[in-house]
């Protein structure tokens, strides 16, 4: 869904922030459960008598999945959804507590989790994509991407491309991040995962654009040589949120460096006239750590991939794209940490702390 959404040519989103109507009354005394099957109606029924909570009617909807339970007013299925909410209700015959809710619902476009999700993956590319001339200019020749159907300028927020470009996309990123944690969802469980899609999605967008041969706009701050090109120790911050620094050689980057991106992911490694080269370490914001070799700009030989707690290692045999997967995901061989230490100490480098 995140790819039909975010791409500036695959659909045309529309994108409403207006106040959701009132629920009819025909619907006010509906609730749903989701969780339990077909068969539990019995069980969901004593559930709810002994809370206190007796349902007029009950219908299993097969096309959906869940319950549709009719109480005797409006009343008293909103005193049952707040019960469900306060102490889970559980089922022998199932594994997680009831999703009790009601059937109308109200709760306004932006506080929804999958509405915010949406928002976020269609205007991912766009965004990312306006850090980079040739590309806006691709865009401009485009139908638009997102309509807001009640888009009242008056109100809305004046943005400054130079702003923008100053921020990075990190500042944005972390703004969706946060949104989507205090979202709405139907279950829990839908909150962590659906971050975890869109940092997923944001890795993919990245590397789709860097990977085009696209140059976004940069600072430098550092040593220069007589042709003002970066030169010796200096630090240079691309408009996409990228950032190294580290040793350069005629505007190349040459010696040891530190590179950060806007997920949190921070390179450590050499270069060599301008390629990768030598023993790295990258860590992911969620603490999971890679360790591997570069020359000439390939990467080459084994990898080891710890876990956020160190508590386990992996020892990959080929190039994966590990970054985009849990370490569970990654398909690599168990080894003793014993064992990935040794490694660590064959190509001279150290094994960063774990994050907070």
């Amino acid at each position: 869904m995140g790819d039909l959404y975010a791409s500036p040519v695959g659909t045309t989103v529309i994108r409403s922030q207006c106040k959701i109507p009132r629920c009819p009354p025909q619907l006010a005394h509906i609730a749903i459960a989701v969780g339990p099957t077909e068969e539990s109606e019995d069980e969901l029924r004593d559930a709810l008598c002994s809370r206190g909570h007796p349902a007029k009617g009950f219908e299993f909807l097969e096309s959906y999945g869940f319950w549709k339970i009719e109480f005797g007013s409006r009343a008293k299925a909103h005193a049952a959804v707040k019960m469900a909410s306060k102490k889970p209700l559980t089922l022998k015959t199932i594994v997680l507590p009831v999703t009790l809710r009601l059937w109308y619902n109200s709760r306004p476009y932006g506080e929804r989790g999958w509405c915010i999700f949406e928002s976020c993956v269609s205007t991912e590319a766009i965004s990312r994509f306006s850090y980079y001339p040739r590309l806006i200019e691709s865009l401009q020749a485009l139908q638009p991407k997102l309509f807001d159907i009640d888009y009242d300028p008056r109100k809305a927020p004046v943005a400054h491309h130079a702003e923008a470009e100053q921020a990075g996309h990190k500042a944005r990123i972390d703004r969706n991040r946060e949104r989507l944690r205090a979202a709405c969802f139907t279950t829990q469980a839908d909150s962590e995962h659906v971050v975890s899609a869109y940092t997923k999605y944001v890795r993919r967008i990245a590397n789709a654009v860097l990977n085009s041969g696209e140059v976004s706009t940069a600072t430098y701050q550092g040593g220069v040589n007589d042709a003002g090109q970066p030169h010796g120790f200096g630090t240079k911050r691309w408009a996409d949120g990228i950032e190294y620094t580290g040793s350069w050689q005629d505007g190349l980057k040459h010696g040891p460096s530190e590179t950060t991106w806007p997920d949190g992911t921070i390179y450590m490694g050499s270069y060599k006239k301008g390629k990768k080269d030598g023993p790295f370490v990258v860590s992911r914001k969620d603490g999971v750590v890679f360790v591997g070799t570069y020359a000439n700009g390939q990467r080459i030989g084994q990898g080891v991939l710890w876990s956020a707690d160190r508590t386990a290692s992996k020892l990959l045999q080929k190039v994966v794209e590990w970054h985009a997967a849990t370490f569970e995901r990654v398909q690599g061989g168990l080894i003793s940490l014993e064992q990935a230490e040794a490694f660590l100490q064959r190509h001279g480098v150290s094994l960063p702390a774990a994050r907070s």
